[in-house]
């Protein structure tokens, strides 16, 4: 789930390049958390793996809602509570499931689908998220996270 601070997402802009650094971190990443429907262990350990773990500040994991959009939905609440989302932030949930297209829905936030998990683009389609890819290096960083 991604947030920017420019406009009506839970990853947000810092400063205004959407780039990679020298260091290879995201600039615009502040704050992003994980939404999953794995156990706690196992979500933080595939974040890991995947090398996105030290962009995440919190966790929204399985059995602590009984589905994904209660997920996403708790997850925006810790970050109201924390500060890191306003009415003003744009949120956008990024997943490769059905599942995540449903619960962006439900929580009225921006549902990207990327078709690299076992659910392919056609099924995916045929749940309109906003915006369907292949993967993540089919698309800037910048229209990722756009308004």
């Amino acid at each position: 789930v991604m947030g920017q601070d420019q406009g009506p997402r839970l990853e947000t802009r810092q400063g205004n390049s959407p780039r990679a650094g020298a260091s290879g971190e995201f600039e615009f990443l502040r704050y992003a958390i994980d939404v999953t429907g794995n156990l706690p262990r196992i979500g933080w350990k595939k974040m890991e793996r995947a090398g996105l773990k030290q962009y995440l500040q919190f966790g929204s994991f399985a059995g602590a809602a009984k589905d994904r959009a209660g997920l996403v939905k708790l997850a925006m609440a810790h970050a109201r509570r924390e500060g890191w989302l306003t009415r003003q932030t744009s949120v956008t949930l990024i997943g490769d499931h059905p599942n995540d297209i449903l619960a962006a829905k439900a929580n009225s936030v921006r549902s990207v689908a990327v078709a690299t998990g076992v659910v392919g683009a056609e099924e995916l389609a045929a749940h309109k998220p906003d915006l369907l890819i292949p993967d993540l290096r089919a698309i800037g960083m910048d229209e990722l996270i756009r308004s």
